[in-house]
């Protein structure tokens, strides 16, 4: 795939940006690539969902289930701990009468597999000596089926492991399937006519596709004030990574508390430590973050607004800023003007985005209480630069970003998307 920057005029539009010319053929490598991708993301898939199932939502299930058996007396035939490779379990069997008929049952709980600690499973063993009667559940549906314990097991949380191996294999599908589609979309654009047209062309067909960036409609639109919105909400954010935090910790910590005893007690192994130890610091990291991303709520809010929607390269507008809240808490206030350029090359189903910044002029940058509150100033768009563009691999972005510096706290950051249009 080759690259080469070129400058072009489409009507009113001027300016420069990487354009990439597609090599012919790879289709076959494209479809090759897509396979690969979609078996190996496939495995993540299958062995998470198995694990979710077999250790958690399976049990979780029979346990709910379990709920309207039948209470019935049984006899313990045998009670032990039995050793599964270096994890143990509970092998309890049983006798019951049910509806005149002998039966035989040798299932605890619904867990299945083994775990790690000796001591609770012994004392549960303890709890069913042989020869004892005790009662267990049984499904008048089938009466084969029975079990001790319809009680949730913590051990239940290991299957609840499954879930990052679920989530890579499921997004690694999804994105590898849309990546799939949009070079498909992509290559279907390159038509047999790719060589006689020339790179103009190309780039105005592209834009066109997309719905035209600067068609006449959006080009009369209201030239009056605007007030600018930041790219993100603060809140929005906090509650995403709080949720994330809530379902991560959850996970993981319920799993510690589970074999902390056993810890303690001296009986453990490697591997799980290394694994949960690995899972936690993650989990603590999260909540630091939470933690720093709650303090910036309370953070002044910048607010921007500019003397004209549309912003002509070459011309010059007025910004308007003041902050809503304790404007005295920021020390330092920093407005730039951003211009981006961000590439998407693709190479079968293989996407990359490179993104880059071809402009970036600091337009404020006061340490004055009185300017930092509230003030005006002027910004000039460079007239040698490229308007907005959101076309199929190329984007060309502008933004103001706002960075407020208080001291001991989180400082105040954010971002507000401009819309740059050609010149007048």
């Amino acid at each position: 795939m080759s690259e080469h920057r070129q400058s072009f005029q489409l009507g009113p539009m001027t300016g420069s940006i990487t354009t990439r010319r597609k090599k012919p053929g790879g289709r076959g490598a494209g479809c090759l690539g897509f396979l690969i991708g979609m078996a190996f993301f496939g495995v993540f898939l299958v062995a998470g969902s198995a694990v979710l199932w077999m250790g958690f939502f399976g049990p979780l299930w029979n346990l709910v289930q379990a709920q309207s058996w039948s209470t019935v007396p049984c006899t313990i035939l045998s009670s032990e701990v039995a050793n599964v490779g270096k994890t143990h379990r509970i092998a309890i069997s049983y006798e019951y009468d049910f509806n005149g008929q002998k039966h035989e049952g040798n299932r605890y709980s619904f867990m299945t597999g083994g775990t790690a600690g000796f001591d609770g499973k012994a004392k549960v063993v303890a709890e069913y000596p042989v020869g004892e009667q005790r009662q267990c559940y049984v499904n008048p549906d089938a009466p084969s089926e029975s079990v001790l314990s319809r009680e949730f097991q913590l051990e239940m949380l290991w299957g609840l492991l499954g879930i990052p191996f679920f989530l890579v294999g499921f997004f690694g599908l999804l994105f590898n399937l849309l990546g799939f589609r949009k070079s498909r979309r992509a290559a279907s654009l390159e038509t047999a006519s790719y060589d006689d047209e020339t790179p103009q062309e190309r780039m105005a067909a592209e834009v066109i596709m997309d719905g035209g960036e600067f068609s006449d409609e959006s080009l009369e639109s209201d030239q009056g004030p605007i007030e600018l919105k930041p790219d993100s909400s603060r809140i929005a954010v906090f509650i995403g990574l709080l949720l994330f935090s809530l379902v991560w910790n959850g996970i993981v910590f319920g799993i510690i508390a589970t074999i902390l005893p056993e810890f303690i007690r001296g009986k453990w192994e490697w591997v799980p430590a290394i694994v949960l130890g690995g899972f936690a610091c993650i989990g603590i990291l999260l909540l630091i973050g939470l933690f720093h991303q709650f303090l910036g709520l309370f953070n002044p809010l910048p607010i921007l607004r500019l003397n004209r929607s549309l912003l002509p390269l070459g011309s010059k507008v007025q910004l308007n800023w003041q902050f809503q809240g304790a404007a005295h808490s920021v020390k330092s206030l920093k407005i730039q003007l951003k211009g981006l350029e961000r590439v998407t090359y693709r190479q079968g189903t293989s996407t990359s985005t490179q993104e880059h910044v071809f402009h970036d002029e600091t337009v404020l940058e006061t340490y004055e209480p009185t300017e930092i509150e509230q003030g005006t100033t002027e910004i000039t768009i460079p007239g040698d630069s490229m308007h907005t563009l959101n076309s199929l691999n190329n984007k060309i972005l502008w933004r103001l970003d706002v960075q407020g510096s208080i001291r001991f706290w989180p400082d105040v950051t954010a971002q507000f998307p401009i819309r740059v249009v050609p010149h007048e």
